[in-house]
C-alpha cells in the first residue's frame, strides 16, 4: 500500500467526498440496512451543493480527507462542540488498507489538542466492530434520525480523549 496522506478538505473536493459517502453506504453498508434507509442515508449527488461544505466550516466543524498518490480514498468529520465524531467513509476500494485508521487517529489527534474530554458518535452497524477495536465503547442500541426523518438503528459509542 502506498502512503496514507490525511489533510484539511477543500471547498472543491465536495463532490468526491459525496461520492465516497455513497459508494461506501451501498457498497460496504447494504448487508446491514434495508434499501429505503441506504437511499436516504447515501443519495447519490450529481450536482453538490457547495454551501453545505461552507456551512460545516463555519458551524466550525473539522473535514478531512485521505489520499493515497493524490486520489481521494476516504473522509471524516469531527463536530468540536458537541464532542462529535460525525462522519468517517472510506472508498470501498481502500477498505482494510489503513485509511479509516489514518482519518480516524487524525480526527482523535485534533479532539486531543482542543482538549475535548471525550469523543461520541453514531456508529452504523457497519462500522461499529471497527470503532470497539480503536477503542470505542458500546453505549448502547439506538436510532439515528435522518435528515429525511428516517430513523436508522445506530449503536451510539463514545471514547475518553483525556487521561
Amino acid at each position: 500500500m502506498d502512503t496514507i496522506s490525511v489533510r484539511s478538505a477543500r471547498r472543491n473536493e465536495w463532490a468526491a467526498i459525496l461520492a465516497i459517502h455513497h459508494r461506501a453506504i451501498h457498497e460496504i453498508a447494504s448487508a446491514d440496512y434495508p434499501a429505503e434507509v441506504l437511499a436516504v442515508w447515501g443519495p447519490l449527488v450529481t450536482q453538490p451543493d457547495l454551501s453545505q461544505f461552507d456551512a460545516k466550516i463555519e458551524r466550525g466543524q473539522v473535514v478531512i480527507v485521505a489520499e493515497v498518490n493524490g486520489v481521494l480514498v476516504g473522509f471524516g468529520e469531527l463536530v468540536p462542540d458537541n464532542n462529535e465524531l460525525l462522519a468517517l467513509y472510506v472508498n470501498p476500494d481502500y477498505l482494510r488498507q489503513g485509511v479509516g485508521t489514518a482519518i480516524l487517529n487524525e480526527l482523535e489527534r485534533i479532539a486531543r489538542r482542543r482538549r475535548l474530554p471525550f469523543l461520541q458518535m453514531d456508529s452504523s452497524l457497519t462500522a461499529a466492530p471497527f470503532y470497539q477495536a480503536n477503542g470505542f465503547e458500546a453505549v448502547r442500541s439506538d436510532f439515528h434520525v435522518l435528515e429525511s426523518g428516517e430513523r436508522m438503528v445506530c449503536v451510539k459509542m463514545r471514547k475518553k480523549m483525556t487521561g
